[in-house]
């Protein structure tokens, strides 16, 4: 859970941290084509930002109109775009996808529902 890996590198000096996430996360971040426009300063500053979350089928990860403090990065599986009526399919995103960014960036909320 999150909150076990928080507690996991809570105190770990910062290079070992760094270290560590770029581990961990090497294989996403050289899969997604957001981080091949970034340098490696802005790779490394995003990768220490990056928290596991595990989503079960039918679980909503994100639901339309709600406050948006996160994006989401697919390291596994798939989700379903939901339009505003919750029930029709927008799309498929899979491995190497990324959603969330527009309410993060743009309109400070959810455009859209999203469910595993």
């Amino acid at each position: 859970s999150t909150t076990n890996y928080l507690s996991a590198v809570k105190g770990l000096p910062t290079s070992l941290h760094t270290d560590i996430v770029l581990s961990l996360n090497k294989d996403m971040i050289n899969k997604i084509n957001l981080f091949n426009f970034g340098s490696p300063a802005f790779i490394v500053s995003i990768s220490t930002k990056i928290f596991p979350k595990v989503a079960i089928e039918g679980d909503y990860i994100m639901r339309e109109g709600e406050y948006a403090e996160e994006m989401y990065f697919i390291k596994e599986g798939e989700v379903e775009v939901l339009a505003t009526d919750g029930q029709t399919r927008i799309a498929v995103l899979r491995q190497g996808a990324y959603f969330g960014e527009i309410g993060l960036l743009i309109t400070g909320k959810r455009t859209v529902s999203v469910r595993a």
